[in-house]
């Protein structure tokens, strides 16, 4: 467990996560992203109690005056894997896998192409923000590297609207990334969407390099310095 941080007179409790009671709340109630927030509770269940047992998945918290602020979320287990990996673990729930994997690929498209619905629109206040920091660019569309168990990913970092602005997002960013390459991987790499100053800018305080590709995604990451070899 990390040592008790103040900011503003709060006192900042970091740690990784290991009850998947705890686990299963979190995700059920704050992970937006695909497709664990389209998991059914079943799998919701079988996806905490595999984060508990497995010392390649990584659920970092911040807990602000004992209160559960946000948390962080990330792996060793390959970005463009672990979900077959979690298929194969949990084959029993295939009806389940199978319902989340028509609303991911299926359900789009019938919402796009035959009811004709727009995709959201970009918020455009950001993405000239984003525009005026000139960063570096990639020539190439967003991809993350190859699987290997020595690059970890960060999937998703979320704080609580009540706790935002007070320095969280650098600070739980940075506490996986230490988990992680303190379990022998080098590299951690996440995807970050076009318009997403907040989370380019957070990244970005905490010493990760952010490049945009050629879609306007971001490419960002962090590598082990010579100092923690």
């Amino acid at each position: 467990m990390e040592p008790l941080r103040k900011i503003e007179n709060r006192q900042v409790d970091l740690k990784l996560l290991r009850d998947d009671k705890k686990i299963l709340e979190i995700f059920k109630r704050d992970y937006f992203d695909a497709p664990i927030c389209y998991f059914p509770d079943s799998l919701l269940k079988a996806l905490a109690k595999w984060i508990c047992k497995s010392d390649q998945l990584f659920l970092v918290i911040a807990e602000v005056d004992g209160k559960y602020a946000g948390f962080s979320f990330g792996h060793t287990l390959g970005a463009n894997s672990i979900w077959k990996r979690f298929a194969r673990a949990h084959f029993w729930h295939f009806p389940g896998l199978f319902l989340v994997w028509v609303r991911i690929h299926f359900l789009p498209w019938v919402r796009n192409c035959i009811f004709g619905k727009p995709r959201g629109m970009k918020n455009s206040e950001n993405l000239d923000k984003l525009h005026k920091m000139n960063l570096p660019r990639l020539d190439r569309p967003f991809a993350w590297s190859p699987d290997d168990p020595k690059i970890g990913c960060a999937e998703l970092t979320i704080i609580l609207d009540e706790y935002r602005g007070l320095g969280l997002g650098p600070q739980l960013v940075n506490k996986l990334f230490k988990e992680i390459s303190d379990r022998g991987a080098y590299l951690v790499e996440t995807h970050v969407d076009s318009d997403n100053y907040a989370a380019v800018r957070y990244l970005l305080k905490a010493g990760w390099e952010a490049f945009e590709t050629t879609g306007g995604d971001f490419y960002i990451r962090k590598t082990v310095s010579k100092d923690q070899t």
